[in-house]
């Protein structure tokens, strides 16, 4: 037998071929029992479990262990209508609703462990049967430390469930779910990393459930989501994406579609921020400008950092139950967008376009609240002094014998009028002498 193609090291003598244990790679013969087997078997010294070229016909569940390692005939996988003909794929028609990927008891151990670890499975391409009966493809329950890449994974209801994960990744995966390509079912999960996935043809990206934390996705690519990208609760903490791509998100022409969804669902709101998005390129949908790159309703924290967003109605809409000055921005561009910000106002801060880039022009506009500078450094060491803490305040009505503050402080007065917007605090140590501008 030649494994030319795969590049796996092996853990304990050869791997084992799901051939072997009678399984029959011809696309109509039921061969659930005989791949069970063949990971039984390999269960047995931690071997490598191989799937040769041929399309593999599975029926029921197949139950897979700590320390799992399955891998395909290829080092790459695409969607079977993209023309592969040498691939590994597993079709999976269930009678009634399964999953096809669960974790059990390992046979040779005979007690369940607190958590499944070092699992791999890679290069098969795994089409389900629709929404009819084919629940998860992959179901993750307390998956930890993990790998997962080169998958091409279509027609589940979700083709990953994630719940009390830690540290898995998952590289160059296609999903295409019939309700939502990924679900975070709660469990704090936390840190499983996304890297060059597709999330494509799916109402819903990424859809969470419960509380998760600190989840990474990195140059990943979201395109023709019918109403979500990411739906993102108020319980997530800290869900990053990172330098990735958007295209007909939302694909359906709905006003209330958005690539991220925040705070609208949910049981708590976390007292840490639920989102940051650092770089990338966002774009609505490519008929007509439709619904928002961002709605965010109950939110305690949102990062942006440098995107480039284009053809949506709204780049950002808030809600009163946004926390205020908790959506910031440090510098985004893009065209082809209504309005930068439809929602209440008092909730975005930091430094945002005051036009859309779409006659070449282009203005920020910086919105600060309760700036403070402070400056402290050694008096008469090295040529420096002591600036003390100058303040720069924002409140209203009159700071004399109101507001303490050190001299040289600026303090904005919101219901001033001619002469008392602004007043510099000239004199005194206490809460006098401030005088209008």
């Amino acid at each position: 037998m030649s494994l030319t193609k795969v590049s796996y090291s092996l853990i304990n003598g050869a791997p084992i071929n799901v051939l072997d244990y009678g399984a029959v790679g011809n696309g109509t013969t039921d061969s659930t029992a005989a791949i069970q087997l063949a990971i039984n078997a390999a269960a047995v010294n931690n071997q490598l479990l191989y799937f040769p070229t041929g399309t593999y016909l599975v029926t029921d569940t197949l139950t897979i262990y700590s320390g799992t390692t399955i891998t395909g005939d290829q080092s790459w996988s695409y969607p079977a209508s993209y023309g592969s003909t040498l691939a590994s794929q597993i079709k999976f028609v269930p009678t009634s609703l399964k999953d096809l990927f669960a974790l059990g008891t390992n046979p040779n151990i005979g007690s369940a462990p607190a958590f499944y670890t070092k699992i791999s499975i890679c290069n098969l391409i795994i089409l389900g049967n629709g929404n009819t009966y084919s629940q998860y493809c992959l179901n993750l329950d307390r998956v930890i430390y993990s790998n997962f890449e080169n998958l091409t994974i279509t027609d589940f209801n979700y083709p990953v469930r994630l719940n009390n994960t830690i540290n898995n990744y998952f590289t160059n995966l296609f999903l295409t779910g019939t309700v939502a390509c990924v679900r975070y079912s709660g469990g704090s999960a936390t840190t499983d990393v996304w890297t060059k996935c597709t999330f494509f043809g799916s109402p819903v990206g990424i859809q969470t459930v419960g509380v998760t934390i600190g989840i990474r996705f990195t140059d990943c690519l979201f395109e023709q989501l019918d109403t979500y990208g990411a739906d993102i609760i108020k319980d997530t903490e800290t869900m990053t994406f990172l330098n990735c791509y958007s295209e007909d998100v939302p694909y359906t022409n709905t006003a209330t579609g958005c690539m991220f969804r925040v705070g609208l669902d949910g049981t708590t709101l976390s007292t840490e921020n639920q989102l940051t998005v650092i770089g990338g390129k966002y774009q609505g949908r490519n008929a007509g400008t439709v619904g928002s790159w961002m709605s965010i309703d109950y939110a305690s924290g949102v990062m942006i950092s440098s995107p480039n967003v284009s053809r949506y109605t709204n780049v950002i809409n808030t809600t009163a139950n946004t926390v205020d000055n908790s959506v910031f921005v440090s510098g985004l561009d893009g065209i082809s967008y209504t309005t930068f910000n439809s929602g209440t106002a008092g909730k975005v801060s930091g430094i945002y376009p005051s036009t859309v880039l779409n006659s070449g022009t282009f203005r920020y506009v910086a919105r600060l609240s309760d700036v403070t500078c402070t400056g402290s450094v050694n008096a008469g060491a090295n040529g420096y002094y002591n600036y003390g803490s100058v303040a720069w305040i924002s409140a209203t009505g009159s700071p004399e014998g109101a507001v303490t503050a050190v001299i040289g402080s600026l303090y904005s007065r919101l219901d001033g009028g001619a002469g008392t917007s602004l007043y510099v605090k000239q004199s005194g140590t206490g809460n006098t002498g401030w005088v209008g501008k």
